[in-house]
């Protein structure tokens, strides 16, 4: 008889040789629960650990989102291996011509607040997103409103794509919008004139992604989705896995290197780091690797 231990879907062996256990200082227990914690990856509160050590996030048991843990707790995870260029130099390239490329048009509506070291990313008028920098750290988890009060937890209603609500079709072109990680790199895109946007909460898990993108083609008939991952493992791992799934939509995509934009970025870096990247960057870039497919040999 097979022992209820044994069956347990917990990863049954530390990734890459890490015991994530030994990090769980860093983690918030959700309520007063043992062994259960908020999510740094998703935000979920069901990231529970075996008296074992062994874990799972029970929002996405997926070995993808593992990884993207680990490499949000473990210090030199994402130093262990680092992505170089050559990892994403064969994405596909669209049939897009550069000169039908523009960008859509912004508005200017306001979806942060910064409140001394805490800033409000809001979602819709009952979700929110929580950012609390620390020294040297910073915890990131939603919020809903349930009529009476902020309480923590996604909530049961869906959510939307971050920033695609202040941004608006531009007729007769192909609209260019900049995926990135995270709602602060989506408010830099915003400030350095880049139409951006993120998903729920850093959530990128199969579902959220295909809602997503969904979202997206709807509002946008004729676009190209640029994804600009962080420079890390698991900003790979959630940029491949947008590309794959806008497939299923004829939704173009083109993943770009972040060396391409900052050749000096260090591993883990972002868009916040890039500081060369603007508008007239992004579009060079996007239209130099579109026109690959137009170049006459």
């Amino acid at each position: 008889m097979t022992s209820h231990s044994s069956r347990e879907p917990f990863a049954q062996r530390p990734l890459e040789g890490i015991v994530l256990a030994n990090y769980k200082h860093l983690l918030t227990n959700y309520r007063r629960y043992q062994n259960r914690y908020w999510c740094p990856a998703c935000g979920c509160h069901n990231l529970t650990f075996s008296p074992e050590g062994k874990w799972m996030c029970w929002n996405d048991p997926t070995r993808e989102h593992r990884l993207e843990i680990m490499a949000r707790l473990v210090p030199d995870f994402k130093q262990s291996k680092p992505r170089q260029s050559e990892s994403i130099s064969h994405s596909i390239v669209p049939s897009i011509h550069p000169q039908q490329l523009g960008y859509p048009l912004m508005t200017d509506e306001v979806l942060s607040e910064v409140r001394g070291n805490r800033t409000i990313y809001r979602y819709s008028p009952s979700q929110r997103v929580m950012r609390i920098d620390w020294v040297g750290d910073k915890s990131i988890f939603p919020q809903h409103f349930n009529g009476k009060e902020w309480v923590n937890g996604a909530g049961s209603l869906p959510w939307c794509v971050y920033g695609l609500s202040r941004l608006l079709p531009y007729p007769n072109v192909v609209n260019l919008i900049l995926v990135v990680e995270g709602q602060k790199c989506v408010e830099i895109g915003h400030r350095r004139g880049i139409p951006a946007l993120c998903f729920q909460g850093g959530d990128y898990s199969n579902q959220t992604t295909f809602d997503k993108l969904r979202a997206i083609k709807a509002k946008f008939a004729r676009s190209l989705l640029v994804v600009l991952p962080d420079f890390d493992l698991a900003g790979n791992y959630k940029a491949n896995r947008i590309i794959h799934t806008a497939r299923y939509f004829n939704l173009p995509t083109l993943l770009l290197d972040p060396l391409q934009i900052e050749p000096a970025l260090q591993v883990g870096g972002d868009i916040e780091q890039m500081e060369r990247c603007d508008r007239n960057l992004v579009m060079q870039v996007v239209r130099s690797a579109l026109s690959t497919r137009f170049t006459k040999k």
